[in-house]
């Protein structure tokens, strides 16, 4: 039972691939078939006392047993397809040269075989280098024996036992061609209903991984809609906290923080409204923080904001910086400023010098207040934001107060 098991096993191999585990099908089969028909082959032929032919089909028999049970042993196809496709060629063309009594077209059907088993089961390469040698080879034959040949299309010149030989060989020649096409059709076919099926699941998975993604979109959205209410909270509770406070120095303490709070929280806002959380519209955000922060100071000096976007949107690890920079700068700006002149012009430029370069350029037309002894709070925080998302910064005040930033991030 071991040794059987040994020359005969029994595990089906598997392939990945469709199209692999139908040329193996194919492969196995056409050697298979191939050996029953050439058996069959052989009786009629050494029936007829044709042993010249007989031997040859012999051969042929033993070739294709060695290949359909290397194919079975092994589950590899392409080097027994490859091996086989030339062999059966070689003995197809030793027929035809050797074999007189042979008509031409049995040669011509086995011929068609074995092109057809290369083009399937071993590659458009070899099967258009075999119809090659295929064509040269018949070309030269009905140069050079154009004559006999013509006498053996017709019956008339073989014996019964001839025409019964000639009769089995066309006949098997052709029920191994319907063979390979069926076998074809139905690998085929077989392919197509396991693709359909891949695609059905395929199409369920999507439609549970799209159900999951609303869900956790939802989730998301109600999580950034929370942390929006809590920093809402926390808000009102330090507005609420200076209404108690007389120091007018600590409450502007308390406004800017509440300020620095309002632009995280307008963040987690825009996020909850829009509909992708991978980035947000940058020139319609900054838009409507900037009047959020300028509603936060009660001036009667009349603000003008001009903005000049050459990009639509940005990534939210990198929104989170630039709306507490944003925020730093206009804080600055209003706090800064001559009052009595009569307008405050903030200009606000974003430009996108390549994929993975961002410049804003910040200026005012207010004078801001040096301080000698160090840098304010907010200066302080513009510098390390900057550093945070690979940025530099080169600050002007003269004639006008102008910051210029170059941040490497990702647009």
């Amino acid at each position: 039972m071991k040794l059987l098991n040994s020359i005969l096993p029994l595990k089906k191999h598997r392939f990945d691939d469709l199209f692999e585990e139908a040329n193996y099908k194919i492969t196995l089969n056409f050697s298979f078939f191939l050996c029953i028909a050439l058996i069959f082959l052989y009786i009629t032929q050494f029936i007829s006392y044709d042993y010249n032919r007989s031997n040859l089909i012999l051969f042929a028999i033993f070739f294709s047993f060695i290949f359909y049970f290397y194919t079975l042993k092994t589950g590899e196809y392409k080097r027994p397809a490859l091996i086989g496709s030339y062999t059966y060629a070689l003995i197809i063309q030793i027929a035809l040269y050797s074999i007189p009594k042979n008509p031409p077209i049995i040669e011509g059907l086995w011929i068609i075989n074995n092109i057809f088993f290369t083009f399937r089961c071993v590659n458009k390469k070899h099967g258009y280098f075999l119809s090659f040698i295929h064509f040269i080879s018949l070309s030269f034959f009905y140069f050079q024996f154009t004559s006999f040949n013509t006498e053996n299309l017709f019956f008339s010149q073989f014996n019964f036992y001839d025409k019964l030989g000639i009769s089995f060989n066309i006949l098997f020649a052709f029920l191994v061609f319907l063979f390979f096409i069926q076998q074809t059709i139905d690998t085929n076919s077989k392919a197509s209903q396991k693709i359909k099926l891949i695609n059905q699941e395929i199409y369920h998975q999507f439609e549970i991984i799209n159900k999951q993604n609303e869900e956790k979109t939802i989730l998301l959205k109600e999580i950034h809609h929370r942390v929006k209410n809590n920093l809402q909270i926390i808000i009102s509770l330090l507005r609420l906290q200076s209404y108690q406070i007389e120091n007018s120095e600590t409450i502007q303490s308390f406004n800017e923080a509440i300020n620095r709070i309002l632009a995280i929280s307008s963040i987690h806002e825009k996020i909850y409204q829009n509909d992708s959380f991978n980035k947000i519209n940058i020139e319609e955000y900054f838009n409507d923080l900037s009047k959020e922060i300028i509603s936060m100071h009660e001036l009667n000096t009349e603000i003008e904001t001009n903005f000049n976007f050459e990009i639509d949107s940005i990534t939210l690890d990198t929104i989170v910086p630039l709306a507490l920079i944003f925020n730093e700068l206009i804080s600055n700006s209003i706090k800064h400023f001559n009052h009595s002149e009569n307008q405050l012009i903030i200009e606000i430029e974003f430009k996108k010098m390549n994929e993975k370069k961002l410049q804003l350029n910040y200026s005012d037309n207010g004078k801001w207040i040096e301080n000698n002894k160090k840098n304010t709070l907010g200066i302080d925080i513009i510098h390390a934001l900057t550093k945070q998302i690979n940025g530099n910064l080169t600050l002007t005040k003269s004639p006008k107060t102008m910051f210029n930033f170059e941040f490497d991030i990702t647009l």
